[in-house]
C-alpha cells in the first residue's frame, strides 16, 4: 500500500534525527516497528531534496515543486515530474566558438529537439541558451537530420547549472580569513553549501539567478558573484542578520560576565556564539504569528516582505534569516558594480 502522508513525515522525521544519513531499509524497518507504512525509493529523493533546500520538517513533493519553481528553472528534478515543452522557443546555440540562432521545437528535462538552418553533427558538444530566461544548459547532439534541419540535444545533468547573464548588474563580494585547521576543502565546501542555501532563500524570484566570476580558495577566502537586484537585496538581509547576531552575543557576554563566567578560550567563546544564535533564531520563529514582527520587520527586503501572521511569506522570510545565521559570523558580504572589460582594456 502506498506511504500517507503521516508516513512520510515519520520518515523525514527520524531520517532528519540521523543528520540525512539514513538509507531507504533503516527508515522503512523503523516506520514497519510503529505500525505505519513503508516509504519508496522516490520518497528516499524528496527527502535529501529537502534536506539539500533547508527544510527541517517534511513537506509534500508536489508543495516542494511549487516552493522551488522560481528558484530552480529548468531542473532536471523538477521538470522531471511534467509533461515536455512542446511549444516553439527562440534560443541560441554555441557551438565551436560561434553562436547561432535556433528554434527549440520540444525541450524537457533531459532533451530537446532543434531546428537550425545548418545542424551541427552528431556527437558534438554545444551549449543551448533560451533567449527569454537566458538560462544556458550544456549537451551532446545525439542524432541529426540535415534535411529537416532538426537535431536532438541529450543534456549532461551534472554540467549543466543555470547562471546569471554576463551583463548582470550586480556585483557581490564574499570574504572571510580561514585560520589554519579550516583551510581544508571540507569547511570550504561547507561554507560555500551554506552560502547557496541562503540565496536561494533570499531570492525567491527568476531574477536570482547568480554567477561565479572570481573565487580564490586561499585564505583569505573570496567569492565574487554577479547577479541581479535580488542579489542585492540578499547582501543587505545578509548585513542585517550579522548585525543581530553580534548584538545578541554582546548580550550572551554581559550576561556572562554578570555570573563571572570568562570567555577566555576559543571554545568558550564559540560555545557563546551558539547560544546567543540559539536565542535570536527563537526569538525570529517566535514571531511567525506576531502582530507586530519587529525582527523579522527589520531584515525584510522588498521580495521577501514580512507578510501577514502565518502567511507564506513570511515562512519564506523567516527560512532566509535562518539560511543566513547558518553562514560564519566572520564572513563579510559586501555589493558593487561589475567591471567593465571592454572599458578596461582602452
Amino acid at each position: 500500500m502506498a506511504a500517507r502522508s503521516i508516513d512520510a513525515a515519520e520518515g523525514y522525521r527520524k531520517y532528519m534525527e540521523h543528520n540525512a544519513a539514513l538509507e531507504l531499509d533503516e527508515i522503512n524497518e523503523y516506520l514497519r516497528g510503529l505500525g505505519l507504512r513503508e516509504v519508496s525509493p522516490r520518497m528516499l529523493l524528496h527527502y535529501r531534496r529537502l534536506h539539500r533546500h533547508g527544510y527541517r520538517s517534511y513537506i509534500p513533493i508536489n508543495r516542494l515543486d511549487i516552493a522551488l519553481a522560481g528558484e530552480e528553472p529548468w531542473s532536471d528534478e523538477l521538470q522531471a515530474r511534467y509533461h515536455e515543452l512542446r511549444q516553439t522557443v527562440d534560443a541560441q546555440l554555441i557551438w565551436e566558438a560561434q553562436t547561432k540562432a535556433v528554434q527549440v521545437e520540444s525541450l524537457g528535462a533531459a532533451s530537446a529537439t532543434i531546428l537550425s538552418t545548418a545542424p551541427p553533427p552528431a556527437g558534438a558538444s554545444v551549449v543551448v541558451r533560451l533567449l527569454a530566461t537566458q538560462i544556458e544548459r550544456t549537451g551532446t547532439v545525439t542524432r541529426t537530420d540535415r534535411e529537416s534541419g532538426r537535431f536532438h540535444v541529450t543534456f549532461d545533468p551534472y554540467s549543466s547549472v543555470p547562471v546569471a547573464t554576463l551583463d548582470a548588474p550586480v556585483l557581490a563580494r564574499f570574504r572571510i580569513d580561514l585560520s589554519g585547521d579550516a583551510e581544508n576543502l571540507v569547511v570550504i565546501t561547507g561554507i560555500l553549501l551554506s552560502l547557496e542555501r541562503f540565496l536561494v532563500r533570499a531570492e525567491p524570484t527568476q531574477e536570482a539567478l547568480v554567477r561565479v566570476r572570481e573565487f580564490s580558495m586561499r585564505s583569505p577566502l573570496e567569492l565574487v558573484i554577479l547577479g541581479g537586484v535580488a542579489l542585492e537585496a540578499a547582501i543587505h538581509m545578509f548585513g542585517r542578520i550579522a548585525r543581530h547576531r553580534r548584538e545578541w552575543h554582546e548580550g550572551t557576554r554581559a550576561k556572562y560576565e554578570a555570573e563571572q563566567i570568562r570567555l577566555d578560550t576559543e571554545q568558550r567563546q564559540i560555545n557563546a556564539q551558539r547560544e546567543s544564535d540559539a536565542e535570536l533564531r527563537k526569538a525570529l520563529e517566535a514571531e511567525m504569528n506576531a502582530q507586530t514582527p519587529q525582527l523579522l520587520e527589520s531584515v525584510a527586503t522588498q521580495l521577501l516582505p514580512v507578510g501577514d501572521p502565518g502567511s507564506e511569506d513570511r515562512r519564506r522570510l523567516l527560512e532566509a534569516a535562518r539560511a543566513a545565521m547558518e553562514l560564519p559570523l566572520e564572513l563579510e558580504g559586501e555589493v558593487g558594480a561589475p567591471r567593465n572589460p571592454d572599458r578596461e582594456e582602452e
